[in-house]
């Protein structure tokens, strides 16, 4: 391996570990959102720390056929240090203020769709919906003024009724109350 491989291998090493703590710190805030268990928790470490050295281990082949010496870990550990001590606290700033960002255009991206796309589908569909509402209580109130011309027309008829089959009408009558059709049926005559 020549001088200049061993030199970009240890730059490269001290730029993964840059990006490693980069990447950590950004992977504790966004799993920070979540409430998880123990469990799932270990997963998800296990996960990133799998990928983060399968990505290192990928470029590492790249650059020196997959050699690994002590040095290149020293050279990642010392990137990971000097992360830590300098660039941290600007970096965990810089985070936060995209975590910001990112959350107004959400925000303002949901209240567009809800208020351009949703509530305009809405009133699109809800139009067929009140027609065929308008249509029923149409309906209804025909049949309801033709109801009531044949209870005038046979409300004399109803008097000639025995006692007994009137008072099953009634009955019958007081069941209807419940959807409103009494004061359809007795009148305002015979109220109880």
């Amino acid at each position: 391996m020549s001088l200049s491989v061993q030199f970009l291998t240890l730059s490269y090493m001290i730029a993964s570990g840059i990006y490693l703590g980069i990447a950590y710190t950004t992977f504790k805030r966004l799993t920070s959102f979540s409430h998880s268990t123990r469990v799932t928790q270990f997963f998800l470490e296990l996960t990133f720390w799998t990928g983060q050295m399968f990505l290192i281990y990928f470029l590492l082949v790249n650059i020196n056929q997959g050699v690994l010496r002590f040095y290149l870990f020293l050279a990642c550990f010392c990137g990971f240090s000097m992360y830590k001590a300098l660039f941290e606290g600007r970096y965990t700033q810089f985070l936060e203020s995209c975590i910001k960002v990112i959350k107004v255009i959400l925000r303002y991206s949901y209240l567009g769709m809800k208020r351009f796309i949703f509530q305009p589908l809405i009133f699109i569909l809800s139009i067929p919906y009140l027609v065929i509402l308008a249509i029923v209580k149409l309906v209804f109130r025909i049949f309801k003024w033709i109801g009531r011309f044949f209870f005038i027309l046979f409300r004399p008829l109803l008097k000639l009724f025995p006692e007994n089959i009137y008072k099953y009408l009634l009955s019958f009558v007081k069941i209807c109350s419940k959807i409103g059709l009494r004061r359809f049926w007795l009148g305002k005559k015979d109220k109880k």
